[in-house]
């Protein structure tokens, strides 16, 4: 995107113009691979010998025991055309982060989604980090420019916080966080707030383990099976099934679920995903509810209003909603967190405080509605009539009490009114 002095910004594909749209408020961030390049790149036909030698990524398909994925983390080939960039070496890493900063500053991007990261060293998110810090926010200099960096480790919690630091990125995806998602509210293999092995204490150990930085959440993305394919039990994995089947065939590609079921799983989730911290991530496709096994199912064509039907509406409505509620409300991103009610597989609620602004969530996964009824000022609400955001639907205090009811597979977002 680049931006016209009339705050009109013109998209532009490979330099030809193909469409004017009035943006503002708007951040851009673009994917940085700094991993590997094209066998065609000029780096690679000019500078062989800036590459790791070719042993291509692989999980033990020979079954001799070697895993390149993990034992040759940093060295090996994504595929036998992406030669992986040595950076034991000063050239390339100083090429490459030039590169980067270039790019940053010719089109005034706003960030960089870091892919692969514990594919390459620390050194090259350290030497990245520093080069913003000097050259595009100028920290040194007193500046104010804020420039996100957001990092891709499909890994778990210890592997993830390596990376997220001052010297290096200032957040990564909750990859973690966003398996517990899934297991809780898409294939019911884990409780929302029984305890330990629960999405609570899955919530609880992301907040410890990354000191505080945002980190980025999410229900699904490129790499990972369609939330909708788990909710509707069409994955019997909850790392992803098989591109091929057991006969070798690749799978025929997913379709839209014919019960309403799976769509309410899905709004459970992005319920609990807009209420609570980080920054949310809608992949594509996401916000309706699109169908699609692992890569490259799940990478099919958007579509959009005037083609939904009718279940993909009622998602797309929802997440609209819960996006405009989280804009009104920083009690949902930046608030305290207190629990409401816990120690139930199925039912979860916490309440969200920012200065006098109070948010009361309530999620219920289970097949009966349920009515939930507790005080409010211990977890720092104020007496009153209090409005769902979601419905419209209105509940009023009892003095300090107040009860709530909440469909089955529904949740409440429930603000002062």
């Amino acid at each position: 995107f680049f931006q016209a002095e009339d705050g009109i910004r013109d998209y532009k594909v490979t330099g030809v113009q193909t469409c004017a749209l009035p943006i503002w408020n708007m951040r851009v961030m673009v994917d940085w691979v700094a991993n590997h390049v094209h066998e065609d790149h000029p780096w690679y036909t000019d500078h062989p010998d800036w590459f790791n030698d070719a042993y291509i990524c692989e999980e033990d398909e020979d079954g001799d025991g070697v895993d390149n994925w993990t034992q040759r983390t940093e060295t090996c080939w994504f595929a036998s055309y992406l030669p992986d960039i040595d950076y034991t070496q000063p050239e390339p890493l100083a090429e490459q982060v030039e590169a980067a900063i270039a790019f940053a500053e010719d089109y005034e991007i706003d960030g960089y989604r870091v892919d692969a990261v514990k594919h390459v060293p620390h050194s090259v998110p350290y030497d990245l980090q520093a080069r913003i810090r000097s050259e595009i926010e100028h920290t040194d200099a007193g500046g104010d420019e804020d420039f996100r960096t957001i990092g891709e480790t499909f890994d778990g919690y210890s592997t993830i916080a390596e990376y997220v630091n001052e010297r290096e990125l200032d957040a990564q995806f909750d990859f973690p966080l966003y398996w517990s998602v899934v297991a809780a509210f898409a294939r019911g293999e884990i409780g929302l707030s029984n305890g330990t092995g629960s999405l609570a204490d899955s919530l609880a150990t992301s907040e410890a383990s990354y000191g505080g930085a945002v980190m980025s959440t999410f229900l699904g993305n490129h790499d990972v099976s369609r939330f909708l394919a788990h909710a509707s039990g069409e994955v019997s994995s909850l790392y992803g099934d098989a591109v091929c089947g057991d006969d070798g065939w690749l799978r025929a590609p997913d379709t839209a679920p014919d019960s309403a079921e799976p769509y309410e799983k899905l709004m459970l989730a992005w319920t609990f995903l807009f209420t609570t911290e980080g920054l949310p991530l809608i992949y594509y496709g996401d916000e309706i509810g699109m169908p699609g096994y692992g890569d490259p199912d799940n990478r099919h064509v958007m579509r959009f209003e005037g083609d939904l039907s009718a279940n993909e509406e009622r998602v797309l409505e929802h997440v609209r909603t819960l996006g405009q509620a989280r804009k009104d409300h920083p009690a949902l991103s930046r608030g305290t967190r207190t629990t409401w009610w816990e120690n139930e597989a199925d039912v979860w609620a916490y309440a969200r405080v920012e200065g006098d602004d109070g948010v009361l969530v309530l999620l219920n996964r289970g097949a009966t509605e349920r009515t939930l009824t507790n005080g409010l000022a211990f977890a720092g609400l104020a007496q009153g009539t209090y409005a769902d955001v979601l419905t419209g639907d209105t509940f009023t205090s009892d003095g300090d009490s107040i009860s709530v009811d909440v469909p089955a597979l529904g949740s409440r977002v429930l603000v002062a009114d």
